[in-house]
């Protein structure tokens, strides 16, 4: 055969190899896609199984809360008494301690707003329900964490009130021993004071007038005194401080006024200022010494009547006395 005639024979075939091919791969195709929709179809089959077995579950808990209903709806009241309860837990800490109000008044409002989500009138599943006693069990154990806290500082507080009390006491009982020693001791200086202040006594008092001679002579008529004059002997006394004293004479008018010369005769008696009519100074040595005090009332004129004298040393009364003039 020759070389022409094998070449032609060969292009005869070529084609029918690649028809083969072809076939072949047509063939491995349409099995592919078979295959492909067997697996589908399983899918398929085993997707709406699923859906039946979920309409079913469905249905199952849809019949489950239908007959859970009462029973969730007493759960609902338990759980609205729980957080109830709590928030008057908390009302009653922070009234006894308010050292985490901020924190407790958050809390309070998380509690508030799981009673205010109960107590609308959606109706709630188990699943619900479950979910918000979950979170009622969280805000229990905070609030029993703030509780044991403020409980403890109230513990503490205690202590402190009870040792302030103790100390309260001992103060009160020192200071009552301090105040009774006080008083003692200002008792005692006032019996000092008392016993350390002058008297007089063998207190005479008169009127006087001038004879030819200069000497001077009692006279009871008011027309004619020139003179009042008070006698009188101050007491030994050894409590007394010794050394220079003045002595004031008060002369009152039957009127109830003061004689007096000069207007800056004032003395200060137990805070009280006192007009004097005169005064004397004498040196006093614990001794009992004899006084003679004159007031000279110069052009004044002397009213008829009893007329008082009193007798003044160291800011006290030590002697009265009265004389007549008619």
């Amino acid at each position: 055969m020759s070389e022409i005639q094998k070449d032609n024979q060969k292009e005869k075939e070529a084609p029918k190899k690649r028809d083969g091919v072809y076939i072949f791969v047509i063939l491995l195709l349409i099995a592919g896609l078979a295959g492909f929709g067997f697996l589908i179809s399983n899918k398929n089959k085993a997707l709406e199984n699923c859906s039946l077995e979920k309409s079913a579950l469905e249905a199952d808990m849809a019949g489950m809360e239908d007959m859970l209903s009462e029973h969730i709806d007493v759960q609902k009241g338990d759980l609205k008494s729980e957080l109830r309860n709590m928030l008057a837990m908390y009302e009653d800490a922070l009234a006894t301690n308010d050292t985490h109000e901020d924190s407790i008044r958050a809390q309070q409002e998380k509690i508030q707003s799981i009673l205010n989500e109960l107590e609308s009138n959606k109706k709630r599943s188990a699943r619900e329900i479950y979910k918000l006693k979950k979170e009622t069990e969280t805000l229990r154990a905070i609030m029993k964490d703030y509780v044991r806290q403020i409980d403890s500082l109230n513990t503490v507080n205690v202590g402190l009130r009870t040792e302030l009390t103790d100390k309260t006491t001992q103060l009160s009982s020192v200071t009552g021993e301090r105040d009774a020693l006080q008083e003692r001791t200002s008792n005692l200086e006032s019996k000092v004071a008392a016993g350390a202040r002058l008297s007089a006594y063998n207190i005479y008092s008169t009127g006087l007038k001038y004879k030819l001679d200069g000497t001077l002579k009692e006279n009871s008529r008011a027309g004619k005194i020139d003179k009042i004059r008070s006698c009188f002997t101050v007491s030994e006394n050894s409590l007394a401080a010794a050394g220079s004293k003045f002595i004031y004479l008060q002369v009152i008018t039957p009127d109830g006024k003061v004689l007096h010369t000069r207007s800056s005769n004032v003395i200060n008696i137990d805070g009280v200022n006192v007009l004097y009519s005169d005064r004397k100074e004498i040196d006093y040595q614990n001794q009992s010494i004899d006084v003679c005090v004159y007031y000279e009332p110069g052009n004044e004129e002397l009213a008829k009547g009893n007329y008082i004298v009193k007798l003044y040393a160291d800011a006290a009364l030590i002697g009265k006395d009265s004389f007549t003039l008619k």
